[in-house]
C-alpha cells in the first residue's frame, strides 16, 4: 500500500540526541510501510492526506509496560521502591492467559491514542501478539518472564516480537542459565535491575559485584540485551555496556513516583554510544503516557543533575529514535528508508517558531492521526469509541 502526506505544515524529526530538524511545507511519500521520499514531489498513490494543517512527528516508543498496570490501580503508587517488583509479580500472577489478553488490549489502546506506535508489554503471552496487532494497529512486543518455574520454553518463542525478561534478584543462578540458553538462540532479553541504591548495595555486599559487573562476569552482556531501570550505574559499568552494545530503558515516571532517588546519567550513556529508550513501566495505571515520560525526563534530569546540557532534543530522541534502536527497529526518524510510523498533530498545538521547546506543549489530546507501518491506525474521531472499548475490556478483568 502507498500513502502520501501532502504539503505537511511542518515535519519535526530527531537527527541525533542533540539535534532536531524541522522541514516546512514538504510531502512524505510512503510505500510498503517505509518512507520513500520527502520533498515537494508527490508520487501516485492510492491514498493521500492533506497535511497542510498538520505537524508530523515520528511515532513514540514505549519500551517497558507492565501488564499489571491494567489492574494494579493506585496500590502501585503506595509501595516502597524496594517492594515494587514483588508487587508487580503478585498482580501479574493473578492474570490468566485470557485476562492477560484483555489487559494488554487496554494498555495497547491507551498507548495508541497517545501517539505510541511501538509498545513492549511485559507479562503478555506471545500467542496474543498477532491478534492484538490486528485489532489495535500497533507494533507490539511481548515480554515473557524468565524466573524460576515460570520460565516459558524458548523453543516456542522464536519470533522477532518476543522479549524475555527477568529480575536480577536472589534466584539469579537459575535465571543466568536460562538467559544463556536464550542468548544462544539469539533472542532478545530485557533484565530488570534493582531500583534503589539500597538494593544495589545489598546486591554488591552479597555477590561482590555491582549488578552490571555481575552480568559481565557471566558473559550476559550482548547486543540483544537491554537493561531496565539503569538508575544507579558506575563509570566503569557504562564502559562495559558500551563495549557490549547493550541498550538501556529508563522509566522516569517510576523513578519519581517510587522515590527511588537514582537517575540515569543519560548524557554519559549516549556519549558512549549506548542506545537509550523510554518506558512508562506502571505509568499507564494513572494515565501517564510516553509523552508525559519524555517531558518528565527532561525536567527530572535537569533537576537531578543541575545540567542544562540536557535539552528537550535529547528527551524527544529517547522517546522516538532511541526506543526504536533499543528494540532493533529502523524507525523513529523521519527519513527515507525508515519505518513509516508517524504521528500527526494539529499545527496550532505547537509553535513552529519555538521548536523544539514547544514540544513541551504536546499532550495526548493533541494527537490527530497515528500511522503505523504506513497504515492509518487511529483517527482522533475514534477516541470516544476506543474509550468505550477500554471500559468494556475492564469487565473481563474482574
Amino acid at each position: 500500500m502507498s500513502l502520501v502526506l501532502k504539503n505537511c505544515r511542518a515535519v519535526i524529526t530527531p537527527i541525533s540526541s542533540q539535534l532536531v530538524r524541522v522541514m516546512e511545507n514538504v510531502s512524505i511519500n510512503i510505500h510498503k510501510g517505509t518512507i520513500v521520499n520527502i520533498g515537494s514531489s508527490i508520487s501516485k498513490s492510492q491514498t493521500a492526506i492533506d497535511c497542510s494543517e498538520f505537524i508530523v512527528l515520528p511515532g513514540f516508543v514505549d519500551c517497558h509496560i507492565h501488564i499489571a498496570s491494567s489492574i494494579i490501580g493506585s496500590k502501585a503508587f503506595k509501595a516502597e521502591c524496594d517492594e515494587v517488583s514483588n508487587l508487580i509479580t503478585f498482580y501479574e500472577e493473578k492474570l490468566s492467559n485470557e485476562k492477560s489478553y484483555h489487559a494488554a488490549k487496554i494498555l495497547s489502546l491507551k498507548s495508541l491514542i497517545s501517539g505510541t506506535t511501538v509498545a513492549s508489554i511485559y507479562g503478555l503471552p506471545n500467542t496474543y501478539i498477532n491478534k492484538l496487532e490486528k485489532e489495535t494497529g500497533l507494533r507490539l512486543f511481548s515480554g515473557s518472564l524468565v524466573r524460576g518455574k515460570r520460565h516459558f520454553p524458548s523453543q516456542q518463542y522464536l519470533d522477532k516480537s518476543s522479549i524475555f525478561f527477568t529480575y536480577l534478584k536472589d534466584d539469579y543462578e537459575d535465571a543466568i542459565q536460562r538467559l544463556k540458553e536464550l542468548l544462544r538462540k539469539g533472542l532478545r532479553i530485557a533484565i530488570h535491575l534493582p531500583l534503589s541504591g539500597a538494593e544495589i548495595l545489598r546486591f554488591r555486599s552479597k555477590y561482590g559485584y555491582f549488578p552490571i559487573e555481575f552480568l559481565n562476569k557471566f558473559d550476559i552482556l550482548r547486543s540483544n540485551i537491554s537493561l531496565l531501570h539503569v538508575d544507579w550505574i558506575t563509570s566503569w559499568e557504562i564502559q562495559l555496556l558500551s563495549r557490549a552494545n547493550v541498550g538501556v530503558v529508563i522509566s522516569p515516571i517510576s523513578t519519581a513516583i517510587y522515590a527511588c532517588r537514582g537517575f540515569s546519567p543519560i548524557n554519559e550513556l549516549i556519549k558512549y554510544g549506548i542506545s537509550v529508550g523510554l518506558g512508562t513501566d506502571l505509568g499507564l495505571a494513572c494515565g501517564l503516557n510516553i509523552i508525559d515520560s519524555f517531558k518528565l525526563l527532561f525536567m527530572l534530569y535537569r533537576h537531578s543533575y543541575g545540567d542544562l546540557r540536557v535539552g528537550i532534543e535529547l528527551a524527544f530522541y529517547t522517546a522516538t529514535a532511541g526506543g526504536y534502536k533499543v528494540l532493533g527497529l529502523k524507525g523513529g526518524i523521519i527519513k527515507p528508508g525508515y519505518l513509516a510510523d508517524l504521528v500527526l498533530v494539529k499545527a496550532n498545538y505547537l509553535d513552529i517558531e519555538d521548536l523544539p521547546y514547544s514540544l513541551l506543549n504536546l499532550k495526548d489530546h493533541s494527537i490527530e492521526v497515528v500511522i503505523v507501518n504506513g497504515r492509518i491506525a487511529y483517527y482522533k474521531d475514534q477516541k470516544e469509541h476506543i474509550l468505550k472499548i477500554i471500559k468494556n475490556e475492564r469487565k473481563y478483568l474482574k
